[in-house]
């Protein structure tokens, strides 16, 4: 029983497996961007839910996916009161993008299960 158990927890566990990563892109100006990339870590987690996060010089990426559902945020720093939150499901190809676009930058969040 205990082993029934223990191998459904784990079967559970791996059908929350997400891997994301960000970008985000600064335009200098017509001719010059600078392009800096993440991935976010694990920073919580339990049978039920899974938390990610990084942060890069001028975004915070912060994802948290249920079993039926995923939440992303993306916020502007330094004071990070400047952002989006989405909640939204994967594509037919266990594909998820958000992404943040303003006059001179654009932040890429992308997920995939």
């Amino acid at each position: 029983m205990i082993a029934k158990l223990l191998i459904s927890l784990s079967l559970f566990s791996c059908a929350l497996a997400l891997d994301c990563a960000s970008e985000t892109r600064d335009y200098i100006d017509s001719n010059n961007v600078r392009i800096e990339y993440g991935k976010l870590e694990v920073v919580f987690e339990t049978p039920q839910m899974i938390k990610l996060s990084t942060d890069t010089a001028k975004s915070s990426f912060n994802v948290t996916l249920t079993e039926d559902k995923i939440t992303s945020i993306i916020s502007l720093g330094p004071d990070y009161t400047v952002g989006t939150l989405v909640t939204g499901e994967f594509d037919k190809n266990g594909e998820f993008k958000h992404s943040l676009v303003g006059p001179t930058y654009t932040s890429i969040l992308t997920c995939s299960k």
